[in-house]
């Protein structure tokens, strides 16, 4: 499952938070093969040079009390 807009990852974390999930902290898994964990840290709208405005989610490393490394379930795409 990818989210490709707003309103799709919007949908997504509204279901989660209708489940009781609303309360739990939200981390970013990139590089599958060698998973890191990070934290959003902005997001900004920016237009690309074909003038389509996209947002951009900007992350910072995991805190350093937590592991920096993602578990492989990240992509399985389950809550």
């Amino acid at each position: 499952m990818a989210f490709g807009t707003v309103e799709e990852l919007r949908d997504l974390l509204d279901e989660m938070v209708e489940c009781g999930l609303g309360e739990l902290p939200i981390r970013m898994a990139h590089q599958q093969n060698w998973p890191l964990a990070e934290v959003i840290a902005t997001a900004t709208r920016c237009e690309s040079n074909d003038g389509a405005d996209t947002i951009w989610l900007a992350c910072n490393p995991a805190p350093r009390h937590e592991n920096p490394y993602a578990p492989r379930e990240a992509w399985e795409g389950e809550w």
